[in-house]
């Protein structure tokens, strides 16, 4: 068993798109999570799906939220006192800095491409082993399939070795996201789901 996180990253959109049934379920996730004593961390934004992430948590007497916005979206920022932390990045690259500094996991729920940037970013840091935290890609209906594909086709293709990709689990439903962090199977990782 490994140790509580105290911290969880979330990644997700600023807008619904197809998956305005999600938002219900990313509220009572985040919820959940303060609930639980977990801190999260995440983008700052308060619409879409992001902004459920900032709703469910705030809902949780236990809550402690660190917003990250990007300097340039300050417009998008509606309330700002309803957070534990706040740091405003003047730039993506510090943005990303704050995000793999203080989390302890990232879940990588449906988003664009603030989203898909972020993950590849923790991607490549755990490859070459300058950090050491497990990514959570959270699969519904398939979303994410094509970002699985273009993450493994380095090994594929012999240009990578799949140890590169160990902390990178896949998961389909949300309810199996803190499980998954616990107890680190190996069947959900991406190695083990789509070997070569």
């Amino acid at each position: 068993m490994f140790k509580k996180a105290k911290t969880f990253c979330l990644f997700c959109g600023s807008q619904y798109g197809n998956f305005k049934s999600l938002g219900s379920e990313i509220y009572a996730f985040s919820k959940s999570l303060s609930e639980k004593g977990y801190r999260l961390i995440f983008g700052g934004g308060q619409e879409g799906l992001m902004g459920e992430v900032y709703k469910g948590t705030l809902a949780s007497p236990k809550h402690h939220l660190t917003g990250v916005p990007f300097f340039s979206f300050l417009h998008e920022l509606k309330k700002k006192d309803n957070f534990n932390k706040l740091y405003l990045a003047k730039t993506l690259g510090r943005r990303k800095d704050i995000f793999m500094e203080k989390a302890d996991v990232f879940v990588i729920f449906p988003g664009a491409v603030g989203t898909i940037d972020e993950y590849f970013h923790a991607l490549v840091l755990n490859a070459y082993k300058l950090i050491d935290k497990p990514i959570i890609i959270v699969n519904i209906n398939n979303y994410w399939r094509p970002l699985i594909d273009l993450t493994f086709a380095p090994v594929k293709s012999n240009l990578m070795k799949k140890e590169m990709l160990k902390n990178v689990y896949v998961v389909s439903k949300i309810d199996e996201i803190e499980a998954c962090f616990l107890n680190r199977p190996k069947e959900k990782t991406l190695a083990f789901l789509y070997q070569a």
